[in-house]
């Protein structure tokens, strides 16, 4: 039988083998995985991997190296607008590094962006039928010239809010909603030009507000929608041919 003593010193030798062997295993582990141990960080080019479509954006941001909350927001957004607008913002992180202020420049960049997409939804949309009905003409003291009445019935018909139309509106820069509130304000082909020429001249006063605030891409997009408005100024003297005809042979 073995003495009190000798089972006590037994245990103890146990005991320290075990601890010896636990802290063994456990350097052991942190020498093959040190991840295990340490803070969990991600680098630039593992979090951008798929979001832009070349490789060279791997060198215009590769200045961030190991990425925050700021620059992980940063390239959240900037994967979700136009190339040419990712290439430009990337290029200025490159250039000049990253600040808050580029930042709060992208962001405006998405609310420009959401705010096309809903124009583009409202137009998928299907307008309400309406009465394709030629209004007469006013009685004028003055009688109207040829180019007149063809220019008035197709401002009337532009009255009626045509789907065909409100496209053509988009595809000149001018949103759908800009452009119902204009033509809302349009009495007769007189004002025509008026109301659209007043609303670029508008828009024009805004970009240039934006441009001196240096809101590069916002300035440029209302400069954009400004030439837009006073091309539509101009679209009565773009008559196609078959609609004149139409148009003369009713006046």
């Amino acid at each position: 039988m073995f003495k009190k003593e000798e089972i006590l010193s037994i245990t103890k030798s146990f005991l320290k083998l075990s601890i010896a062997l636990f802290f063994s295993l456990s350097l052991i582990i942190s020498y093959s995985n040190p991840s295990i141990f340490a803070s969990e960080t991600i680098n630039v080019k593992d979090y951008i991997k798929d979001k832009f479509p070349s490789a060279i954006y791997n060198i215009y941001l590769a200045s961030f190296d190991e990425l925050d909350q700021y620059e992980k927001e940063f390239i959240d957004i900037l994967q979700n607008l136009p190339e040419d607008t990712q290439r430009d913002y990337s290029k200025e992180v490159y250039n000049n590094g990253f600040t808050q202020e580029l930042l709060e420049k992208v962001r405006e960049e998405i609310i420009v962006e959401k705010s096309s997409a809903k124009v583009e939804e409202k137009i998928s949309e299907k307008l309400p039928t309406v009465s394709k009905k030629i209004e007469p003409l006013p009685t004028r003291i003055v009688k109207l010239s040829l180019k007149e009445k063809i220019a008035y019935r197709f401002i009337l018909n532009e009255k009626n809010t045509y789907k065909y139309w409100y496209n053509r509106f988009l595809f000149c820069g001018v949103d759908l909603e800009r452009s119902r509130r204009v033509i809302s304000r349009i009495k007769n082909f007189y004002h025509w030009c008026d109301e659209w020429s007043k609303e670029g001249e508008n828009l024009e006063t805004l970009a240039q507000e934006a441009l001196s605030k240096e809101n590069i891409y916002t300035a440029k997009y209302l400069f954009h929608e400004a030439a837009g408005c006073f091309f539509v100024g101009q679209l009565p003297y773009y008559i196609d041919i078959r609609k004149k005809n139409e148009a003369q042979e009713r006046a």
